[in-house]
């Protein structure tokens, strides 16, 4: 049992990973919509960590990767709606 639980931890660390990584392309690659889909499998991938009890390192990773993220969406959404003068 213990063993399937942390095959399925490593499973949801690297959904995490590969969150981050789609972000990172779709925001170099200016394509805002997939973007949000990777934002939003981020912060599942974070939910998923935090109901499976995954230890304090993955956890604050992945909720501060989340957090930096939203933040940099928020802004960048905030700039783009400022009126040029």
């Amino acid at each position: 049992m213990s063993s399937q639980h942390e095959i399925i931890l490593h499973v949801a660390e690297l959904a995490c990973a590969a969150g981050i990584v789609g972000w990172i392309f779709a925001l170099l690659t200016w394509r805002r919509v997939l973007a949000h889909r990777a934002l939003a499998f981020l912060v599942a991938s974070a939910v998923l960590l935090i109901l499976l009890q995954a230890p304090p390192v993955s956890l604050a990773t992945a909720i501060a990767f989340v957090v930096v993220i939203v933040l940099l969406e928020f802004m960048q959404s905030r700039l783009a709606e400022r009126p040029n003068k």
